[in-house]
């Protein structure tokens, strides 16, 4: 089962240089025995030339005009969530997924009541069906984070059950396999009404060391899997 990359993003950093002057002063020349004055004849000056008018002024040049352009005439919070599964452990009738997340403000402003929740669901046909619904239909309760400042970062730890009933779980030769999908609404406020939501969904799967996640045998009965691995699935939302 192909998966999809994970994307990098890449800062650029720039340096600027100072230049410094400096004016150096003429000093004044002189000639002759220190212990001697010499009285020499000059012979007179020729009258000096009455001075040239000065050029008449030019006008200045005209500033250049201002770039076209929008200016942003608020500022807000947007928020990111930063997926890492831990473990899922499988008892008789329950598959719990456990995982970190790090809620990162990338915005200019303060994020206020942000309030995270989750689902697992297992791969199937209508898995995209399924996420699409759960971004569109946030239930918005539960305890929420009275404020994210710009630029903080926020790790927090939950845990998601799902009975396992409720997984259809993929029956393949003679195997039950779970292929779990989490998906994540980060709903939030600003200003004075202002609402925010971000939502995205992730694969989660045994670490293979490669592109490809091994699934979760369920056939095997209660037990933790550990050494799990996430790839983004390609359903989210950023408003």
């Amino acid at each position: 089962m192909s998966m999809l990359p994970w994307l990098v993003a890449a800062l650029a950093l720039a340096g600027a240089g100072a230049f410094f002057l400096y004016r150096r002063r003429a000093r004044p020349a002189y000639a002759g025995n220190g212990g001697q004055q010499f009285a020499l004849e000059v012979p007179p000056s020729p009258p000096a030339k009455a001075p040239a008018p000065p050029p008449p002024p030019t006008a200045a040049p005209a500033p250049p005009a201002a770039r076209g352009g929008v200016v942003a005439s608020s500022l807000r919070p947007w928020i990111d969530l930063e997926f890492h599964p831990e473990r899922v452990v499988v008892d008789a009738a329950v598959a719990t997924l456990e995982f970190s997340l790090v809620i990162v403000n990338s915005g200019a402003a303060v994020a206020r009541e942000v309030l995270v929740e989750a689902t697992m669901l297992n791969a199937s046909a209508g898995q995209d069906q399924r996420i699409a619904s759960f971004f569109a239909n946030p239930v918005g309760q539960g305890e929420s984070i009275p404020t994210v400042a710009p630029f903080q970062r926020l790790e927090v730890r939950s845990s998601t059950p799902v009975r396992l009933d409720q997984l259809e779980a993929l029956q393949i030769e003679g195997r039950s396999l779970l292929v779990p999908i989490v998906a994540l609404n980060a709903l939030y406020r600003w200003g004075g009404s202002s609402r925010g939501q971000t939502s995205v969904s992730h694969l989660i799967g045994k670490d293979t060391g490669g592109d490809k996640l091994a699934p979760l045998r369920l056939d095997l009965g209660p037990r933790v899997f550990r050494a799990l691995a996430s790839r983004a699935h390609r359903l989210g939302v950023r408003r």
